[in-house]
């Protein structure tokens, strides 16, 4: 899919800008002629990978799971740029893959800090800017697993449908109100970030590689999506296609799982227990 849209100056806020969805998403964003404001912890080589816009890409370090960094970080941006953002998305996420008695409390709450409160935060700072006049759009990025459960990602799952939740209510919110600020809840499938593991024993199978999406197709299916003004943007046809399923037929979610983590027939149908890959 190839953009077209123009976005000339247009103010664009990417949370967890480092990752590869949203490394993507700012890409794209600045080629579309936007000014990108990306928040993350820590630069990495965000701003060298893409210093061919250095005069429109402005970084900001920020902790998603504590409202004052947020906070401040946006009113630098009104102070720089005289106005607010335009587009602001919620990408920021972590995740740990173990069984759930592995991970800590610690552990546990940070997954729900940064996905949860980062989303919180985040949508409630740009509806608080989005004023005078009232224009803009907010995406939530949740993901499959915001409607479907998967084992060994508790703490994630949990998130996500507290995402999924939370993005729809105040979706209905702002439609009573007839809002021009747009809400939309994005739900990517497998994506090749760093949440996905890439050794050990949650490694997705090697058949099931065809699943696993280019992070720039991703992003380009989410800033297809909220152009369009969609209420709910699944990018990739595997991520349509498992919720779905699990809307239509709970079931399959289970034998789903058991085909993503099994390493044999026994395992797949239940004869056997799983236990962990060697």
């Amino acid at each position: 899919m190839k953009l077209s849209l123009k976005l000339q100056d247009e103010l664009v806020v990417v949370t967890g800008a480092n990752g590869g969805i949203g490394k993507a998403l700012c890409k794209e964003y600045l080629a579309l002629g936007a000014v990108v404001c990306a928040f993350d912890l820590a630069d990495e080589n965000l701003t060298e990978e893409l210093k061919e816009y250095k005069n429109r890409l402005f970084f900001y370090k920020v902790d998603v799971s504590l409202e004052s960094s947020i906070n401040e970080a946006l009113s630098n941006i009104l102070e720089k740029f005289k106005k607010p953002p335009f587009i602001w998305i919620n990408n920021a996420g972590i995740a740990r893959v173990d069984h759930f008695e592995n991970i800590s409390s610690t552990e546990f709450d940070k997954i729900l800090d940064v996905n949860i409160k980062g989303v919180i935060y985040g949508t409630r700072a740009a509806l608080g800017v989005m004023k005078s006049p009232e224009r803009g759009h907010i995406a939530n990025v949740s993901s499959v697993n915001g409607a479907v459960a998967t084992p060994f990602m508790s703490a994630y799952v949990a998130s996500k449908h507290a995402v999924d939740g939370f993005t729809r209510s105040i979706q209905i919110e702002k439609s009573f109100k007839h809002s021009a600020v747009k809400i939309h809840l994005v739900s990517p499938g497998f994506a090749r970030t760093k949440i996905m593991p890439q050794e050990g024993e949650f490694t997705l199978p090697k058949a099931f590689d065809f699943m696993v999406a280019d992070p720039h197709a991703v992003a380009v299916e989410i800033i297809s999506g909220i152009s369009s003004g969609k209420d709910e943007i699944r990018p990739t046809l595997h991520a349509k296609l498992i919720i779905e399923a699990a809307r239509l037929m709970p079931r399959l979610n289970k034998i789903g799982s058991r085909l993503l983590v099994a390493k044999n027939w026994k395992e797949i149908i239940g004869f056997n227990p799983i236990k962990p890959r060697k």
